[in-house]
């Protein structure tokens, strides 16, 4: 073992404590991107050849680059000694080399679960993953296939390309992951994991998949800090993954990835590019590119504590998933786990069927809403259906106790969307504010049977909402303390303010907001007459094209509102013990 040097490796100087640092032979590398991941693939070696200082190379065991396929000349055999002699010495690196345009062909019998502790893979090497195991059977596509409690594993700067004949499993392990044990400090740096082009009816593979145990159901086996970072995915295929991580993930950093999955039809569709699942907790989702997928661009669904920050998502466009959603949904984690503190902030959501959303997806009696969700500082283009939506259930109908609650919609841009800017169809303790909403069908839609919670607040303010081609702000109905402050809407279709039909107990303030240019009425407030407490004060409609003001409440306040160049009457009635007075008509 000592005499099998890292050929291709020149010694470029030595250290004080006799350490040598090596640099990749660049006369091996193809282009530009070869010759870059040379130079960042430095090695600093002591030249031991035991324990984690071990370094050797794949060509030393046999392996040879040839053509893809599976009648290429198969590595297979000289990858697996490779890894077994690093093993044997307690870890170590595996060096695999550039080559000119070819691959080492290897198929890694996947079932075979292996012990990667303490062992680093790297070299800007190509790997091509065979459609045939060694035993004759259709491969799964895996390359790295952990045994039970692997710690300290790196795979950095690999280009992996796997056969169209491969095809996932029931055991749900991608080209890189596993199924079974716990697992410790994993690193998959600057990797490049595709498949070839196979037809979209056909089932593909998962790049990377940490997939709970089947006897796991409470998910308690974990992987503790994980590193994704800098990898390029592509998948063809149906029923396929990103990056999933379907167990109890924690400290998990997904960062700088790009991620495709090709096939969106919604017969023949991928899943998630994204998915922190499985009561994932303490992560990180940053500066990831999803361009496309068939369900949700980034999915963090039974999943808490984490941060979703300046992602682009693009083209997901199945009518039930989102750009990023947050959700709760049975199936994805263990039933009592909350999906709750999880920020999304700074992302760019475009062409999706709806931008980014928070659902208690298959709401039941006994399944929990999210909370403490916070949406800001977003950019959200031209979805299908809504920019931002936060409810349980699509339609909002179950009535359920367990409803989203302490949500924080704040600072976004949101453009183009066709039913809705932003929708918040239930729950409690909620603020929609800072926003700036244009060319939506509804700049803001609230509440639907009900189910705006009657506790808590409800509070829509300093939101800029322009070109609406129905209603502004819209609320259907609802119970709770509703709150529209200092919010501008301004050449709207229909009406400014629209608030009709609310059910007993709601409340209403409505103050310093102001309408510019509605294509019909300015505020709109109708069967209000059973509910006390509604204020309407220092609003401002300016040129509607029918009544400034249209409002009937019972026991309220309605003073200090002005209309200015309105085509229709002014009319507020109040009944009961009010407050009714100087409300000028220009």
């Amino acid at each position: 073992m000592a005499d099998k040097k890292v050929s291709q490796l020149t010694e470029v100087t030595s250290l004080p404590d006799g350490a040598k640092i090596y640099a990749v032979d660049l006369s091996r590398a193809e282009g530009d991107r070869d010759v870059q991941i040379a130079k960042s693939n430095l090695v600093t070696s002591t030249g031991s050849s035991t324990g984690n200082d071990s370094h050797i190379n794949l060509e030393d065991y046999g392996a040879v680059a040839d053509s893809l396929g599976n009648a290429g000349v198969d590595s297979t055999t000289a990858f697996k000694n490779a890894i077994a002699d690093l093993i044997a010495l307690g870890g170590g690196r595996l060096y695999i080399p550039f080559t000119d345009g070819k691959r080492f062909n290897i198929d890694a019998d996947q079932d075979t679960p292996i012990d990667y502790s303490n062992i680093t893979i790297f070299g800007g090497g190509r790997i091509f993953i065979t459609g045939v195991d060694p035993l004759g059977n259709t491969s799964r596509g895996q390359f790295i296939n952990f045994a039970s409690n692997v710690e300290n594993f790196t795979i950095r700067n690999i280009d992996i390309l796997v056969s169209s004949d491969c095809v996932r499993n029931e055991f749900y392990r991608g080209v890189i992951g596993s199924r079974q044990g716990n697992f410790k400090n994993i690193n998959i740096l600057d990797c490049v994991i595709k498949n070839e082009v196979k037809p979209e009816d056909e089932v593909g593979v998962d790049a990377i998949t940490f997939y709970a145990d089947s006897g796991d159901s409470d998910y308690t086996q974990t992987i503790e800090y994980l590193t994704v970072k800098g990898c390029e995915i592509e998948i063809f295929g149906r029923s396929v993954y990103g990056i999933q991580l379907r167990r109890k993930t924690l400290y998990a950093n997904i960062e700088g990835n790009t991620v495709s999955l090709q096939y969106t039809n919604q017969l023949q569709q991928s899943y998630n590019p994204i998915a922190m699942y499985g009561d994932g907790e303490f992560f990180t989702i940053r500066n990831n590119v999803v361009l496309g997928g068939g369900h949700s661009g980034i999915a963090c669904s039974m999943a808490a504590n984490g941060v979703v920050d300046g992602n682009f998502v693009y083209n997901i466009t199945n009518p039930v998933e989102a750009g990023i959603e947050i959700e709760y949904k049975v199936g994805h984690g263990s039933a009592p786990f909350m999906t709750e503190n999880i920020n999304v902030v700074n992302n760019y959501v475009k062409n999706c069927e709806y931008g980014i959303w928070i659902m208690e997806r298959d709401s039941s009696p006994t399944s929990l809403a999210p909370r403490n969700i916070n949406v800001q500082g977003n950019i959200v283009e031209d979805c299908i259906e809504v920019g931002i939506f936060a409810c349980s259930g699509l339609t909002g109908t179950p009535d359920y106790t367990s409803r989203i609650s302490d949500i924080s919609i704040k600072d976004n841009i949101v453009t183009g969307a066709t039913a809705q800017g932003i929708t918040v169809y239930d729950g409690h303790d909620t603020e929609i504010s800072g926003n700036t909403i244009k060319g939506t069908g509804r700049g803001v839609m609230l509440g639907r049977n009900a189910n705006i919670y009657p506790t808590g607040f409800l509070k829509v303010s300093n939101n800029k909402i322009i070109d609406a081609t129905v209603h502004g702000i819209q609320q259907e109905s609802g119970q709770a303390h509703v709150i529209y402050d200092s919010n501008v809407v301004k050449n709207n279709a229909v009406h400014a303010v629209n608030y009709g039909n609310p059910v007993a107990g709601a409340k209403l303030t409505c103050i310093n907001n102001i309408s510019i240019d509605s294509g019909n009425r300015g505020f709109t407030f109708l069967n209000w007459q059973a509910n006390a407490g509604t204020v309407i004060r220092g609003n401002e409609v300016h040129n509607s094209a029918n009544k400034s003001f249209d409002v009937k409440i019972f026991n309220g306040i309605g003073d200090n509102n002005m209309a200015v160049n309105c085509a229709g009457s002014f009319t507020m009635q109040i009944v009961g013990s009010t407050v009714l007075g100087n409300n000028p008509n220009y």
